[in-house]
């Protein structure tokens, strides 16, 4: 695995110029923020999480790994077309096994099978983003909250809605804050999340079920 400063410099090459955030269209371009000590990140993706009858405006921002398993999974299944919806369905416990597991799937994925995504808070809803679930607005250090407290990560499969392809799926992971998600987060990464309650750490593995 490559280290992530050298993945940011890879991905900063890639950066274009900002969306409007109207349209909030992923992946065809990306922008990028910059943190208070001039370092900058990827955004890759925005839209809202979904659990329950909640959605948090969140943003994605490439960490480390590929861009193009963020970009070809982040994708609703069986158009292909882009999504501004994505749904925790399911829960994994913070136990060490299942940690275990999850780092070696990202091992096993090689440099071009994974993605480590910051997630930070959206922009709320502007009238962009139709809900047809009618789900309640919150920020997302409620997400945050919420998982601390059930001791789990987030999962949400991929692409949403399912594939024509099995082998072409993947998964997402959502880490609060915790032992593990912090090997992934050195001091400029931590600069763009204001607090621990404001951020989480998304692994996107292909391949993965």
């Amino acid at each position: 695995v490559r280290p992530a400063s050298e993945n940011r410099d890879r991905v900063h090459e890639q950066a274009t110029e900002p969306l409007p955030c109207c349209k909030r269209q992923f992946p065809l371009r990306t922008e990028t923020s910059s943190a208070p000590g001039g370092q900058k990140l990827s955004q890759v993706w925005q839209g809202v999480l979904l659990l329950k009858n909640s959605s948090f405006p969140t943003s994605l921002h490439l960490l480390e790994g590929d861009m193009a398993v963020a970009s070809s999974l982040l994708v609703e299944g069986p158009t292909g077309g882009q999504v501004n919806q994505l749904k925790i369905s399911q829960r994994l416990r913070l136990d060490q096994p299942k940690l275990d597991e999850v780092s070696r799937r990202i091992k096993a994925a090689g440099s071009s099978g994974y993605a480590i995504l910051l997630a930070m808070p959206g922009k709320a809803d502007d009238g962009g983003i139709q809900d047809p679930n009618n789900s309640t607005e919150r920020p997302l250090k409620n997400l945050v909250s919420y998982l601390k407290q059930k001791e789990a990560a987030g999962i949400i499969s991929l692409p949403v809605g399912g594939g024509r392809d099995k082998d072409h799926g993947g998964v997402l992971h959502a880490f609060p804050p915790c032992e593990f998600s912090q090997q992934f987060l050195d001091a400029s990464a931590k600069a763009f999340a204001k607090s621990e309650d404001d951020y989480m750490l998304m692994v996107i593995i292909r391949g993965a079920s």
